[in-house]
């Protein structure tokens, strides 16, 4: 177990996973069928390209230079999304229920648990204190 916190703890796997992640989110933006229309507002009211503008630049900051401002940054936003998807879930479950199936059903949890799994991953990766810091000045010899 300790060996699994020293991998999840290593610079390189940390910018490792944010870069799958960043290159997740640049294909989905690449082949969103909304690519076009970015400038009209999604049902949050925010437009699309800022729903692609904060979590790229988020990502590439953690990829470029791993620091706890912008893993929290970063947790923030995937705990605002995690939390909206398992709403919609749920909130189609609802309105459908009548035509929902088991397999409906199964689908969807393995869903929120992949979710909650890798918002869980995502939270052990938090980077070592010693990314915080800032550099100490070298002292002259007396």
């Amino acid at each position: 177990m300790a060996n699994n916190n020293k991998i999840l703890k290593s610079n390189i796997f940390q910018r490792t996973v944010y870069l799958i992640i960043l290159v997740a989110l640049l294909f989905k933006f690449y082949m969103d069928e909304r690519y076009v229309q970015l400038m009209d507002r999604s049902y949050i009211g925010l437009p699309y390209i800022i729903l692609y503008i904060i979590p790229i630049s988020i990502l590439i900051i953690q990829v470029l230079k791993n620091t706890y401002l912008g893993w929290f940054a970063f947790i923030l936003m995937y705990l605002f999304v995690s939390i909206f998807i398992i709403l919609e879930i749920i909130r189609d479950f609802e309105l459908s229920y009548r035509n929902s199936s088991i397999a409906d059903y199964l689908i969807s949890l393995i869903l929120i648990i992949i979710i909650l799994l890798s918002l869980l991953l995502m939270i052990k990766i938090k980077p070592d204190k010693q990314f915080m810091k800032k550099p100490s000045m070298p002292t002259s010899p007396k």
